[in-house]
């Protein structure tokens, strides 16, 4: 058979054939790759080598200069009003000086009384003595004299308990907060005079219990260092010492300089416990969980976590008592 002859039939070979060579034409899929294998990186640590050293603990921080001798007034009487204060804080003042008086009423007139009671007795007396009196108008007239005194002294001294009078040259360094008419408490702290002159470190914190009266101490004022020793502390504060001094240590500073005054900044450095030759390691390695104390350390490949007792802590190292081996390495956070 012709096929040129025959046009259908040669229509029908050629779309059969172009069928049969398109699908040569379509990509066979290629097989997914796997990807490449990659060594995982290893992590990285801040490592520290145990290592035997000497540590000491310290109390550091920033204390003031006060007076090392002050005078605290106040009043003998209570139930009595506030007439006057006439005292500032930093006022400079005499010993002698008056400053404070309480309201006393007519106080200066009933003395002013008495002092005429007692020269009437005393004239009666001397005329007793002149006209050659008996002898039991005398005796009386001298115990008249003696009554008339004690009531005249006991009126002057309620005169001397109403003031507040300096005792010594100083500085006023408190005044409490007080009005005209105010009632007064006896015994309560009105005043206090400092001396200026004669002055210490006084430092206050929650972290002076492990210091001593006697220890040594470094002073540094404007720059300058100087020695110093522990003179107060909790261990030798007396039982009925001001609320000021609970928690608080003071220190006398040898050979101030001249122009050191109260309130001046004192950095003060205590040794309070050295030892010597023990395994320290930085701080920031130790991790505190549940009342316990841990470090982590690189063994061969792999990092393990142990248990450690701790001694002497400073800001920055502490000392391990047990749970580690001097040349262990151990991860720093």
């Amino acid at each position: 058979m012709q096929l040129h002859k025959n046009p259908c039939i040669l229509l029908i070979l050629i779309i059969f054939i172009s069928f049969l060579s398109g699908c040569n034409f379509i990509p066979e899929e290629e097989e997914a790759l796997a990807p490449p294998l990659v060594k995982p990186k290893r992590e990285e640590y801040e490592l520290y080598e145990v290592q035997k050293k000497d540590i000491t603990n310290y109390v550091k921080g920033s204390g003031n200069l006060v007076a090392s001798e002050e005078k605290a007034l106040f009043f003998k009487q209570s139930g009595s009003r506030l007439k006057d204060i006439d005292a500032k804080v930093g006022r400079e003042v005499k010993k002698g000086d008056v400053l404070g008086r309480l309201d006393t009423g007519d106080l200066d007139t009933r003395i002013k009384l008495q002092e005429y009671a007692l020269k009437k007795a005393e004239l009666n007396l001397a005329r007793l003595k002149e006209e050659s009196g008996d002898r039991y108008s005398i005796e009386s007239a001298k115990l008249d004299v003696l009554s008339n005194k004690l009531l005249l002294d006991d009126l002057k001294k309620e005169m001397d308990n109403s003031l507040l009078i300096a005792p010594m040259d100083g500085v006023v360094t408190f005044v409490d907060n007080l009005s005209e008419g105010d009632m007064v408490e006896a015994y309560k702290r009105i005043i206090t005079i400092s001396d200026p002159k004669k002055l210490r470190v006084y430092y206050q914190s929650n972290d002076v219990n492990k210091v001593k009266a006697g220890m040594e101490a470094e002073i540094r004022i404007k720059g300058q260092a100087y020695t110093g020793e522990v003179v107060l502390s909790p261990d030798n504060i007396p039982k009925d010492a001001h609320e000021s001094l609970k928690n608080a240590i003071i220190i006398d500073v040898k050979d101030l300089p001249q122009d050191a005054k109260m309130g001046d900044l004192a950095e003060i450095s205590i040794p309070i416990e050295t030892r010597q030759g023990v395994l320290v390691i930085p701080k920031r390695a130790l991790k505190q969980y549940m009342g316990g104390n841990t470090v982590q350390i690189i063994e061969g490949e792999s990092k393990k976590e142990l248990d450690v007792e701790i001694g002497i802590q400073t800001p920055t190292e502490v000392e391990i008592i047990s749970g580690l081996e001097e040349g262990q390495k151990v991860i720093l956070r």
